[in-house]
């Protein structure tokens, strides 16, 4: 196949056509270095250089259908999934957004990206909306997006699990479809339905955030978070490495100071901050999903880390 042009295929040709955002400008070395270690940053104009794979088809094991084949792999072009993102938020929030970042890695084959809103009503508490996306054309994950939060003193996100959702590569993905009487939503419909719930999920996010503040967070509690955070596989050792060196460093006072008060705010902080540099696409919305439900674990139990923390919940995939 080709690769996609400018002017890719709409998912949903109804919605106004929104326009590219630039790539951000401050903390461009966090925001835009996502990815794994070797991923290469793109704007938006590289993602539509990107080839997409042929569909494959696959032979009917029915013996009524002898010889007859279906489509087994729908994949979906980079460019066609972002446009798909940029037209629905844009539209439910009435913005476009103010920057988009992208990495792809395993040479082009997986990509990751974050969409940022500036919006009016979060302006005051510091935030913004972000959308995070990752797609992949080898299969190792499906198309996802998940509905989170961005600071503008050092572009920080949070992303929690359940504003994260995907859907298979398959020949229905971009349509509803009824499935024993049961609606199942395509993609198009999934990220309508995510854009109309995001400003609601992004505020509540942010709420949460701040209620982590005051509730103390010595160096060895924040070590036995990371300790914690890797235990369970949502952070690697460089990762982790990454929080340590963000914590000493706001701690200190050398970084940013809202973040070196010593509390479960600031160790969410410090290891979001870590995940905004390197993570790979592969264990992004887990790691982000991850962090935030075990620092709320800890902050339910009143700051103690010795607790049981329950299982995150796995990406919803339609």
């Amino acid at each position: 196949m080709q690769p996609t042009t400018l002017q890719s295929l709409r998912l949903n040709p109804t919605l106004n056509r929104a326009s590219v955002a630039p790539p951000p400008t401050f903390s461009r070395d966090r925001v835009s270095l996502v990815g794994a270690p070797s991923a290469a940053v793109v704007d938006y104009t590289g993602l539509c250089e990107v080839v997409t794979p042929d569909a494959e088809y696959r032979t009917s094991r029915d013996p009524r259908k002898p010889g007859t084949e279906f489509l087994s792999y729908q994949p979906l072009p980079y460019a066609q999934f972002v446009d798909g993102v940029r037209d629905a938020f844009s539209t439910a929030l009435g913005l476009e957004p103010t920057s988009e970042s992208y990495a792809l890695a395993a040479h082009g084959q997986q990509m990751y990206g974050i969409m940022a809103f500036r919006d009016p009503e979060l302006v005051a508490t510091g935030n913004g909306i972000a959308v995070a996306l990752r797609s992949s054309h080898n299969k190792t994950f499906v198309p996802a997006l998940a509905v989170g939060s961005h600071t503008f003193v050092c572009a920080n996100g949070c992303f929690p699990r359940d504003s994260q959702i995907g859907h298979k590569h398959t020949s229905k993905m971009l349509e509803d479809y009824m499935v024993n009487g049961e609606l199942k939503l395509g993609l198009p419909s999934l990220i309508e339905q995510r854009a109309s719930e995001a400003r609601a999920v992004t505020i509540e996010l942010v709420e949460a955030m701040e209620s982590l503040r005051g509730i103390d967070c010595s160096d060895y509690r924040f070590a036995a978070y990371l300790g914690i955070l890797q235990w369970h596989g949502y952070i690697n050792d460089t990762l982790a490495n990454r929080a340590r060196r963000y914590w000493k460093a706001c701690t200190a006072g050398e970084l940013h100071g809202d973040h070196g008060n010593r509390d479960l705010f600031g160790a969410l902080q410090a290891v979001t901050g870590g995940l905004g540099g390197r993570v790979a696409p592969s264990g992004s919305f887990r790691a982000y999903g991850g962090a935030l439900h075990v620092v709320q674990a800890i902050a339910e139990n009143g700051g103690e880390t010795d607790v049981i923390i329950p299982a995150l919940p796995e990406l919803a995939v339609v």
